[in-house]
């Protein structure tokens, strides 16, 4: 009988929403205080979901409906709208030996012919 109420209350009551928000692994306390603090303003009663991964796992989950937004890098083999919220910059590690470490800043083809074991 108690199974049948609890049942019959749960029937009665609208299920709660959810949102499933996906950030790129590393990067969540980047985006995640401000999202949320979004999402709980816009979105009190809905329940958020977080969850990390890389950028092709976190687009296939937004191509499956698995998540409803995600923070990752653009992947031109999905078919997805991208807004840019934040740029990175692009860092090459090298021995400390190599030619190129005395430029401040180098151009991605100053790297093009250079032997993969020096870079």
């Amino acid at each position: 009988m108690d199974a049948a109420v609890e049942a019959a209350r749960r029937a009665a009551q609208p299920a709660k929403r959810k949102f499933a928000l996906g950030f790129l692994t590393g990067m969540e306390m980047t985006w995640l205080p401000e999202a949320m603090h979004i999402l709980r303003g816009e979105l009190p009663t809905v329940d958020v979901t977080v969850s990390s991964d890389y950028s092709p796992d976190l687009a296939e989950g937004l191509e499956r409906g698995r998540l409803d937004l995600a923070f990752l890098r653009a992947d031109p083999d999905f078919d997805l709208t991208y807004q840019v919220v934040g740029q990175e910059p692009l860092v090459v590690l090298m021995p400390s030996d190599h030619p190129l470490t005395t430029f401040d800043a180098i151009h991605p083809q100053q790297l093009v012919g250079q032997p993969s074991s020096q870079w």
